[in-house]
């Protein structure tokens, strides 16, 4: 999957997940996000992130992410997650076969 479409699919989760919270919430909702960064060495977007600022401006959702490891670590960092029972509202597989 290229970039350009990992993009594009994320953004329509997005868009897909605040039609489902309602556009005029009342308070912003957390969503919790982990992903792969496509730069192991690149932080988390910032609280003062532009694009957050819009998301949460016209659909009352808060992003909050999470920047996995890339490889085995990352997946590992999954499966703890879910072992905790304690996985983010929305993530990113890498592996199929770690579910």
């Amino acid at each position: 999957m290229t970039h350009l479409t990992r993009t594009a699919a994320r953004t329509l989760a997005l868009v897909t997940i605040s039609a489902l919270l309602g556009a005029h919430a009342q308070k912003a909702t957390d969503l919790s996000v982990a992903l792969y960064a496509a730069n192991p060495e690149a932080p988390a977007p910032t609280a003062g992130w532009d694009t957050g600022e819009v998301i949460r401006a016209r659909t009352g959702v808060n992003l909050k992410f999470t920047m996995l490891p890339t490889g085995a670590d990352g997946d590992n960092k999954l499966g703890s997650l879910a072992a905790a029972n304690d996985l983010p509202d929305l993530f990113e597989i890498r592996n199929r076969n770690l579910f």
